[in-house]
């Protein structure tokens, strides 16, 4: 595997790929990091959550925002991308439909690194990088193409979708949690709110459906919770059907909850 290490800052992050300059990590374990002092370090993250098709860019000193879990993230010196990144330095996040073109591509193909890590033999990383990097810019090169003025007029709105995907976050335990009560939350319509989930190819259910499907996961690989059964944890996460959990799980990540599990919990050879 290409550089599966710890980093260096955190005694407990998870594994990640060092690809030349970049690095790719996995994105349903990254939690928001302290600002960085380092101006040249974790500038500009591309996170890439594939469900829907949308990926979501982060400006510097931002970090890595919780709900941005799932598929991998790609963490970019700044230096590596000028002059494009200075575009995204005023913005929360920069969310990017990822169904066609450029972002779709840039998509697909962190999707496929990530998911084909252990092939990869340590010499093509900085290979893999350079590829990377040109998909990067080319997505950067366009979003300057729109001009400033168009991101600038987005700010507010993608200030509000980050919001409202934190607000999901702390309530996914709730049965009670519906699109009419998030948009009642934040003093919108309901035809407001499907808007911005639209725009980027999704539904407000179905990412909520996502998240509750990401949290079980990461509770079926913690070993401190070896002894609670499956139906348990996902009962937490709102599935009231065990049937119905296992069904959504594979679809979700190719394997079963309890194939799953074994192959987390699995002790090292």
């Amino acid at each position: 595997m290409i550089g599966a290490l710890a980093s260096p800052s955190a005694g407990t992050c998870p594994e990640h790929l060092q690809l030349g300059g970049l690095r790719l990590v996995n994105g349903s374990e990254v939690l928001a990091p302290e600002p960085c002092a380092d101006e040249d370090a974790y500038l500009l993250v591309v996170s890439l959550w594939r469900e829907g098709g949308a990926l979501f860019l982060y400006g510097p000193a931002r970090g890595i925002r919780p709900w941005a879990s799932g598929g991998a993230c790609v963490l970019i010196p700044k230096s590596l991308v000028q002059p494009q990144a200075e575009l995204l330095d005023e913005l929360p996040c920069r969310a990017v439909p990822a169904m066609s073109g450029i972002a779709r591509l840039l998509a697909d193909f962190v999707t496929d690194v990530w998911n084909d890590r252990e092939s990869l033999r340590p010499a093509d990383g900085p290979r893999v990088g350079m590829a990377l990097l040109g998909l990067i810019s080319a997505l950067l090169h366009n979003l300057m193409e729109d001009g400033h003025g168009g991101m600038r007029q987005r700010s507010g709105r993608d200030a509000l979708d980050q919001r409202i995907r934190t607000f999901i976050q702390r309530h996914l335990r709730d049965p009670a949690l519906t699109p009419g009560r998030v948009a009642a939350a934040h003093r919108i319509s309901l035809s407001h709110l499907h808007e911005i989930f639209a725009e980027q190819g999704l539904t407000v259910s179905a990412w909520i459906r996502r998240q509750r499907l990401e949290r079980a996961r990461r509770d079926l690989a913690d070993p401190a919770l070896r002894e609670v059964p499956i139906q348990d944890v996902s009962a937490t996460w709102v599935f009231s059907h065990p049937a119905d959990f296992s069904r959504a799980f594979r679809r979700a990540f190719g394997v079963s909850p309890s194939g799953f599990r074994r192959r987390a919990l699995a002790e090292p050879e």
